[in-house]
């Protein structure tokens, strides 16, 4: 029963589905730990059976038929996270998640981020079709924020963000009208950079921006 390996990689492999959890002696319990995973180049349809908690680098990108990816037990991404590139539909559960180092996200149709409270590093979420981006407990991003050219996106929160370590950028999101994300951001260690047709842009609490 292989319920824990160093690394774990999939590539250029024909294959339209993935199970991890299998009848056979295989990972028949699920993969519960692992260094780091990743897919690419893949025709998977589906991964089942991810039960890491934690795992340093994850990299899911070119699985066109992917569309939806469950994580709800991973807390901590300990390195990075990219995720690129797959069915334009795909759906990411990240709700277990709390902490994380760097991560980027393209081509997404939909998110879960409902306990993510610090992130180390940078974060991007660039050309993903989802129409809502909410991130509700994040406190601390000590990167740079990055969030441009969503074509769908209409609605944006981070009600609890206080602290940017870098820049914060937001810009060629069509249906985003107004900019009020961030009601008590009060610092941003970097340049500020919002472009857009705004109705409106609340910064309520923002003192500092170096």
């Amino acid at each position: 029963m292989l319920s824990s390996v160093e690394t774990t990689i999939f590539f250029a492999c024909p294959f339209r589905a993935f199970k991890v959890s299998m009848d056979n002696s295989n990972f028949s319990s699920g993969l519960e730990s692992a260094d780091s995973f990743t897919v690419t180049d893949t025709t998977v349809t589906r991964i089942d059976g991810l039960k890491m908690s934690s795992v340093n680098d994850l990299v899911v990108s070119n699985n066109i038929y992917l569309k939806n990816l469950v994580l709800s037990n991973m807390t901590q991404l300990v390195g990075s996270i990219t995720m690129s590139a797959n069915s334009p539909s795909l759906s990411l559960d990240l709700s277990s998640l709390m902490k994380m180092k760097k991560g980027s996200f393209r081509n997404v149709a939909a998110v879960a981020f409902n306990n993510l409270d610090s992130i180390s590093g940078d974060i991007f979420f660039i050309s993903n079709s989802f129409t809502n981006l909410s991130l509700p407990k994040i406190t601390n991003i000590e990167g740079t924020l990055t969030i441009t050219e969503n074509s769908q996106l209409s609605t944006l929160s981070m009600p609890e963000l206080t602290h940017l370590g870098g820049a914060l950028s937001v810009g060629g999101n069509g249906h985003l009208s107004i900019v009020d994300a961030f009601p008590k951001l009060q610092e941003v260690d970097g340049t500020l950079d919002l472009t857009g047709a705004f109705d409106e842009v609340m910064l309520p609490e923002l003192a500092d921006v170096s």
